[in-house]
């Protein structure tokens, strides 16, 4: 998830309301794969695969995701937020960010290159959020390692890496500093220097996953 949707599910949860039903996208006939041979028509593309058959169930599921993630933030005691990249597609009707590149009705979404100031404004917002409803809760923000596959920047792939998560790193630096309540975890730093990926040279593997969650229970719990 990028911080756009990251800030919008923090909104919904704390300040209310749902996705309007004119904010879900009915894919038409222009889906492919499973999605094409389930008949799943309509899309909730501000989360992770969430597709229905008709609009009433699309409407229907991507309330009840709503609620899940709202429950999940009112109950929760310490909030683990990942950063991930800064490369995001923005819906030109309404003005709300999808959390990853579009695979089906691309056309009508637009890509954005964002910037430190775009992501550090959404990061804040969160955090001022939480801080208003919830103020003796934690914040634990970490940058992940995994980079880009691929970039729309037009860019070498791994030039546009660098400056995504050099961007996401500053923003943490910046916010942990100015919230009280944040604090950041160096799960990026750890896996870069001791060189823990798989041989993709994406995912962490397993044993570094292992290294950097003791840590964390080390210094947190």
């Amino acid at each position: 998830y990028n911080t756009f949707v990251i800030r919008q599910e923090f909104e919904l949860a704390l300040e209310g309301g749902q996705y309007a039903i004119s904010d879900l996208v009915d894919l038409g006939d222009i889906g492919t794969g499973a999605v094409k041979a389930k008949s799943l028509r309509w899309q909730d593309p501000y989360r992770k695969m969430v597709y229905a058959a008709d609009q009433p169930s699309i409407i229907d599921l991507s309330a009840k995701v709503t609620d899940c993630v709202r429950a999940a933030i009112q109950q929760a005691d310490v909030y683990i937020i990942t950063l991930g990249l800064t490369e995001v597609w923005k819906n030109a009707a309404n003005g709300l960010y999808i959390n990853q590149a579009p695979k089906f009705a691309g056309d009508r979404f637009t890509f954005v290159e964002s910037t430190y100031e775009q992501n550090y404004e959404n990061i804040a917002r969160v955090c001022s959020l939480v801080a208003k409803h919830y103020p003796t809760k934690r914040i634990i923000l970490t940058v992940s390692p995994v980079p880009l596959t691929r970039t729309f920047t037009g860019r070498d792939v791994v030039v546009a890496n660098t400056e995504s998560k050099c961007t996401l790193r500053t923003v943490a630096a910046r916010i942990s500093k100015e919230f009280s309540n944040v604090t950041y975890w160096p799960s990026y730093e750890i896996a870069l220097a001791r060189d823990l990926f798989l041989e993709d040279g994406r995912h962490v593997r397993q044993d570094g996953i292992d290294l950097i969650v003791d840590q964390f229970i080390k210094v947190h719990a």
